[in-house]
């Protein structure tokens, strides 16, 4: 009994963001690799103002005029009215990375046509800039880097309809001068000439709102959403996927 111990925490895929399934033969070694997991939000709260950080950095996120918890694609999830609701996560240097980075969440629309931010954290001034990922007018993922006045985006080529659950995310290497966009695990596009490198912002960061104001909200359903500080691979990025869908 030497080798045994005791331990009355609950294990739930907040605590454990790579353990998606439990069963009688508990295997703590996740299903993906969470290295660089810098801001990690299930939203499976269920009730309450305050959206936790389960990456084990603290940048929990303040609910502000009423997002509403739902049944979200993995428990629960956040729903967004398209009009004043968002998430606000305070400004910390764990969720501003510059060199390199990786976006995703789990999104449901209500609408097509429109503009809706799902992560964004940037200034649109001299010597500011960061990150952003949101659907275009076009319905398709977007993602950007920012320096000062300047964006570098990339847009993906499905159409994201309404009433449909995506995995999507947007992966930045600024060594490599890479940006990726990716839907259901899939790559779409690569551009491989990324041709500016962002500074740091001081911002909150948005989920589900603009990154340097409140403009293009989002209305629908955002679950699981995560940020790493590292362009996370194609294997990895279907592996998530695979995990959760």
């Amino acid at each position: 009994e030497s080798d045994k111990y005791r331990n009355d925490k609950t294990i739930t895929k907040q605590n454990f963001p790579g353990v998606l399934a439990l069963g009688s033969n508990l295997n703590l070694s996740p299903i993906f690799n969470n290295s660089g997991l810098v801001g990690y939000w299930s939203f499976d709260e269920g009730s309450g103002t305050t959206a936790y950080d389960s990456s084990g950095y603290g940048n929990n996120g303040i609910l502000y005029n009423g997002p509403t918890w739902t049944t979200g694609k993995v428990g629960n999830a956040l729903s967004f009215d398209g009009s004043n609701n968002y998430v606000g996560v305070p400004h910390s240097s764990f969720i501003d990375p510059t060199s390199a980075w990786t976006l995703q969440a789990w999104v449901k629309r209500n609408t097509t046509g429109v503009q809706h931010s799902i992560l964004e954290k940037y200034d649109w001034a001299v010597g500011k800039g960061n990150y952003g990922m949101r659907i275009d007018g076009s319905n398709r993922l977007t993602g950007f880097v920012v320096n000062g006045t300047t964006t570098y985006s990339i847009n993906g080529t499905t159409s994201l309809a309404a009433g449909i659950w995506y995995y999507v995310a947007i992966t930045f290497n600024d060594a490599a001068h890479t940006l990726k966009v990716y839907v259901n695990g899939n790559l779409e596009k690569t551009d491989s000439a990324v041709t500016i490198s962002p500074p740091p912002s001081s911002m909150t960061l948005k989920i589900g709102a603009r990154g340097n104001d409140l403009g293009t909200k989002f209305n629908g359903l955002i679950d699981d959403a995560r940020i790493y500080n590292r362009a996370l691979s194609a294997a990895e990025i279907q592996a998530i996927y695979n995990a959760t869908k």
